[in-house]
């Protein structure tokens, strides 16, 4: 969630449920056309400093700081 939005770049799914996973799947090999905008729009969030190791890493630091400095 912090990298795409569900929609634009790619489509999210709850990690457990498998089958809204099979679901997803199956709607975008039957929408050719929005698997290509989803590969186009998800190809420029990453070539516009929407993700990139530097950043991701930062992110992780802070996280993990803000959980440690809560305990």
């Amino acid at each position: 969630q912090e990298v795409m939005q569900s929609g634009e770049q790619g489509m999210l799914v709850d990690f457990f449920d498998s089958q809204a996973l099979a679901q997803q799947v199956d709607a975008l090999l039957d929408d050719p056309l929005r698997r290509a905008a989803l590969g186009v729009q998800a190809r420029k969030c990453i070539l516009d400093g929407g993700y990139d190791l530097h950043s991701c890493l930062k992110s992780q630091v802070q996280m993990v700081e803000q959980v440690m400095a809560a305990a």
